[in-house]
């Protein structure tokens, strides 16, 4: 006899979501290096945008993108989020094309690909605490060799790490909100690991903004009380 009830999706698992989520930052950050390369591959944006205003108008439309977008990531379906996400890749490659020298734009982004990389490996083997400590070795190993063997300068070594530890510390930040957010699509929707996933790396990309935002928030703050305290004495 022959069961017409429901069929049980696959279960989603952590290890899973996490390996898969690594998977689509890597393909952002190898996106964002396309994006930065073709851009100062163009005459134009290297003699007109490049170093120019047009800074401020590219820090504002991928700040200002993320803090609205962020807001709206619960309700995303896996579509959404991956248009959102390649979106935000291409706003960052365009960003750091204003800013940075080519080279050191690309180095930034092959690092950090290269940490979520062996993210993607570490994740079949660990979890946890001890998960984000071997990536942020892995991160920081892979930083120290590239950046001998390319004899880098002291400011690209600090440019490019500080990207890589921003990045890390947005997934570090952000792991336990990503979990929780795949078992509640999963018990609500009976979503995909692959939707959790994209929708887990988006919530890194953004999270990565807001936690900028609030750094500067914490900085003007601080300056503002030296400054107010000074003018008291």
């Amino acid at each position: 006899m022959i069961s017409t009830g429901w069929i049980t999706p696959p279960p989603i698992y952590p290890r899973e979501v996490t390996t898969r989520l690594s998977l689509w930052l890597v393909l952002g950050m190898a996106l964002s290096a396309a994006t930065a390369w073709l851009a100062l591959s163009q005459t134009f944006f290297r003699e007109q945008v490049a170093g120019s205003g047009y800074i401020v108008l590219f820090v504002v439309l991928w700040l200002g993108s993320g803090l609205i977008l962020r807001r709206f990531v619960p309700s995303f379906t896996a579509l959404m989020a991956f248009s959102v996400l390649v979106t935000m890749s291409l706003l960052t490659g365009l960003l750091s094309a204003s800013i940075f020298p080519l080279h050191a734009a690309l180095l930034a982004f092959g690092l950090t690909g290269g940490m979520y990389a062996s993210g993607a490996v570490l994740a079949r083997f660990t979890s946890g605490k001890r998960y984000y400590f071997l990536l942020l070795v892995s991160g920081v190993g892979l930083s120290i060799l590239v950046n001998i063997v390319t004899h880098s300068s002291g400011w690209r070594w600090a440019g490019t790490s500080t990207f890589l530890l921003l990045f890390w510390l947005a997934s570090a930040s952000k792991s336990a909100e990503v979990q929780a957010d795949a078992r509640s699509l999963y018990a609500r929707d009976y979503v995909t690991t692959q939707s959790c996933a994209l929708r887990g790396a988006l919530t890194v990309w953004l999270g990565l903004i807001t936690m900028l935002v609030d750094l500067l928030r914490v900085l003007v703050d601080w300056l503002s009380s030296m400054t107010h305290g000074g003018s008291l004495h």
